[in-house]
């Protein structure tokens, strides 16, 4: 190999990376403003794995940036519900839609409308990864 493609492929992994996630963003912001909601848009989904590791110390980074304390840093690492309390809704509304690279995540903080989505589970599926439940394969059902 030579000294060229030695950097010519990180170049190439980090710009194919880049674009993948400006394109989740792209698709799922498009989905997310039909709803007529207030967007909040992260660069990272908070159920990324690499960013779970690394979030809070990015996080922290940015913050001492001067004049970069905006979303990114209020919204973007775990745990920021609990700090933020209902301050975000306070300013947003009821309803906030996280728009991420990955999903697309509804935050809600009324009681009525939370009722329902859990009522009607027909118009609301809930992911098996969310919910914690494994789905059962063949091979599981035999050894009952």
């Amino acid at each position: 190999m030579t000294y060229a493609s030695f950097v010519l492929l990180p170049l190439a992994l980090s710009l194919g990376i880049v674009l993948y996630v400006l394109y989740g963003l792209l698709v799922n912001y498009n989905a997310a403003r039909k709803t007529g909601l207030p967007l909040i848009v992260l660069p990272f989904d908070c159920g990324n794995p690499l960013w779970l590791i690394i979030d809070r110390k990015i996080v922290e980074l940015v913050r001492r940036i001067p004049f970069c304390s905006g979303t990114f840093t209020r919204f973007n690492w775990r745990g920021w519900e609990i700090w933020d309390r209902y301050r975000a809704h306070q300013q947003l509304g009821d309803a906030i839609f996280f728009v991420t690279p990955g999903k697309n995540y509804l935050q809600l903080c009324d009681a009525e409308a939370v009722s329902e989505i859990f009522q009607r589970r027909a118009d609301f599926p809930r992911p098996p990864e969310s919910t914690g439940k494994v789905p059962r394969t063949c091979s599981d059902q035999r050894h009952l």
